[in-house]
């Protein structure tokens, strides 16, 4: 094998397991309010199904941490988590479950993605999330909507957008994200992205408008058509953090996280 194709993949894979195995300087573990969940869409991968219309496949991934809307919600724990995709046409079932790695933190995530729209650039879905976190001593629940557009500008760029509604909180967060992709061979896949994160009432308490920027890299390398090995690293940069005035604020942070993982075509 060419050690180009060696080497990008080692090299995310290895920033990817030292943050796996990362902990805050005193080793403490903070966990933030579950109400910061995470919004769970269509996952990248290199795996296809030979029925067009049907296809499952799922992933076991373990993460240095768990961040979402810019926050890092378990602060000195990473994160283990399955999840599984069946699609049939238009319709996708996106179950999603997460454990603690340090800290007693369990979730669940049950998600049902419809496709409205569909052109040879543009897809549109629109989508409803049930939520549910355990802690020692809280447990939270939530409902969301949500609408994702897809917009390819040519085999190698696309354009994500997502918008999504949480009924607990009521309001809204919004990402967009930039990805450039590079295919060396057949099977191994570079993808380098760019995304920004407004909140709009979604954290309740942290400030509105722009909240991070985030910048990643994840590589996935498939083998035999049914396994596909994945990892990234990811550096999140926080915008307009004011913990002094909003307590929501207090764990939107500059960090740098990455994760490893594997997913099976079934």
């Amino acid at each position: 094998m060419n050690n180009y194709v060696v080497g990008a993949f080692l090299f995310i894979s290895v920033f990817g397991i030292y943050g796996v195995s990362a902990e805050t300087s005193n080793g403490s573990i903070i966990i933030n309010d579950p109400q910061t969940s995470r919004h769970v869409a269509f996952e990248h991968t290199q795996l296809a199904h030979s029925d067009k219309y049907f296809s499952w496949y799922s992933r076991v991934s373990v993460e240095s941490d768990y961040i979402t809307e810019g926050r890092n919600n378990l602060s000195g724990s990473g994160l283990y988590s399955m999840s599984t995709e069946v699609s049939y046409g238009n319709f996708s079932l996106i179950p999603w479950f997460a454990k603690g790695i340090s800290s007693d933190y369990s979730e669940v995530n049950l998600n049902i993605n419809y496709g409205v729209y569909s052109t040879d650039k543009l897809e549109v879905f629109v989508g409803y999330g049930y939520l549910k976190s355990n802690t020692a001593d809280v447990s939270a629940t939530d409902h969301e909507v949500n609408i994702d557009f897809s917009y390819d500008y040519s085999n190698d760029k696309q354009l994500l957008a997502s918008i999504y509604h949480s009924f607990d909180a009521d309001g809204l967060f919004s990402e967009i994200t930039f990805i450039k992709s590079y295919k060396f061979y057949d099977a191994l896949l570079v993808d380098l992205s760019s995304s920004l994160g407004f909140n709009s009432g979604y954290i309740s308490d942290g400030h509105n408008g722009l909240n991070y920027v985030q910048l990643r890299a994840h590589t996935s390398y498939v083998l035999q058509n049914k396994i596909e090995l994945h990892a990234y690293t990811s550096y999140s940069l926080a915008i307009n953090e004011d913990s002094q005035r909003f307590a929501g604020d207090e764990y939107l942070s500059n960090m740098l996280s990455g994760g490893v993982g594997l997913s099976y075509l079934f």
